[in-house]
């Protein structure tokens, strides 16, 4: 039953290269349904907006790289992508990065950075107490938290840093399907909140700042025409409950096939895709790989304890894969995402014994109260052994 998950994934068998819709590969649909422990599951697999996307770099007749892809409900209808967007967050901080220092090359992704006060009660924030190097708030430490432990304080920080409407303009280079980044994460903030970021000072020296002064976003936010872009049965706001379902669409979105290119165009640059690659360097590639791989109980700067950020936090297939071989057999590049219900994984899979890899993207919803903010989801029940099922699956075929 595992055989037939990834043999579909031969050359040229289905490629896409942008936003164009899939058909659901019947094959691939039996040998999910197939898999005992995702049966249950792929029974409501609509109730449970399941989405699988699966790809394997290939060569077309011309010797160019390109993504042999097979999906099961791609794209079907909306997912919210939480966490997992933030990949296109830390991309965009380096790009824009770079293009700063061109004019000054002393910034850096280690330039010590301030934050000024934007909203009533804030203050400037400039420490790190989790930098155990120097107590400075970085780039490098930013994104690394942001892989470690989906950080939303240092997500936050690189959605200031870039602003949303370059967020948007980054996006649309890379020729992302559907993606919008226009808000930040744990914090109850008006659209007209979200369009405006603080100064920012690179501290370059103790006598001398570079200033990224505050701005405003200007950027048109286009209400999202996905299917389901109404979630649930009603949602939690403040002590009230609003007896209607959420409407998500002017929020955080992207689509399966983007959000997948995503990560491809951070491991494999040379595929080929719709959209500008990233422009960064190749040691600013090294670390996000790096740093997307790690796990958090690994890390020495800063340091997370592995009582409480065990090696599977954030990486949803690893409990899966283990089930075929150790956790040293596997690398896993990925960024997950969970909130509302929705749990999403975007990662690249490599056997190392084997050296075969596959991109493995998925989403299930979990919430059988059909209520959105009381924090009643069906996440370690449902969610998780689906993933680790999806993870075991897929390992099989790769260490075979």
């Amino acid at each position: 039953m595992h055989a037939a998950i990834l043999t579909l994934l031969g050359p040229m068998l289905s490629v896409v290269q942008g936003p164009i819709p899939m058909r659901d590969d019947a094959a691939l649909a039996d040998a999910l349904r197939g898999v005992p422990a995702l049966a249950a599951a792929m029974e409501h697999a609509a109730d449970h907006r399941i989405q699988v996307l699966l790809a394997s770099v290939e060569k077309d007749p011309r010797g160019q790289f390109v993504l042999a892809r097979r999906g099961f409900r791609v794209d079907a209808e909306y997912f919210y992508p939480a966490s997992s967007i933030k990949l296109c967050a830390a991309v965009a901080a380096l790009e824009d990065l770079d293009e700063r220092r061109v004019k000054d090359a002393r910034l850096t992704e280690d330039t010590p950075l301030e934050f000024h006060p934007l909203f009533e009660g804030e203050a400037i924030e400039s420490t790190d107490v989790g930098h155990l190097k120097d107590g400075t708030i970085t780039l490098r430490q930013e994104i690394r938290k942001v892989f470690l432990v989906s950080d939303n304080a240092a997500f936050n920080r690189l959605y200031e840093f870039v602003g949303q409407d370059g967020l948007a303009r980054r996006a649309a280079n890379w020729g992302l399907a559907g993606a919008r980044i226009v808000h930040r994460l744990s914090e109850s903030r008006s659209e007209d909140e979200n369009r405006r970021v603080p100064r920012i000072d690179f501290v370059v020296s103790e006598s001398e700042h570079v200033t990224i002064p505050e701005r405003t976003s200007k950027l048109k936010i286009v209400d999202s025409r996905a299917t389901g872009i109404r979630v649930g049965t009603a949602y939690v706001e403040g002590q009230q409950v609003i007896d209607k379902p959420m409407s998500f669409a002017r929020k955080n979105a992207i689509d399966l096939v983007g959000l997948q290119d995503a990560l491809v165009k951070l491991v494999d640059p040379d595929v080929m895709l719709r959209g500008e690659p990233y422009a960064i360097t190749k040691p600013q590639r090294e670390f996000l790989l790096n740093a997307a791989a790690e796990y958090p109980g690994d890390s020495r700067d800063p340091r997370y304890p592995r009582a409480e950020y065990p090696d599977d936090w954030g990486k949803f297939l690893l409990p899966g894969l283990e089930r075929v071989a150790p956790k040293s057999a596997w690398r896993i590049v990925n960024k997950i995402g969970r909130a509302y219900g929705f749990s999403v994984e975007n990662a690249w899979v490599v056997h190392r014994p084997s050296g075969r890899a596959l991109f493995v993207t998925a989403t299930i919803y979990t919430n059988d109260n059909g209520v959105l903010n009381d924090g009643k989801y069906e996440y370690e029940n449902v969610a998780d052994p689906f993933l680790a099922a999806l993870g075991e699956s897929v390992g099989r075929e790769l260490a075979r």
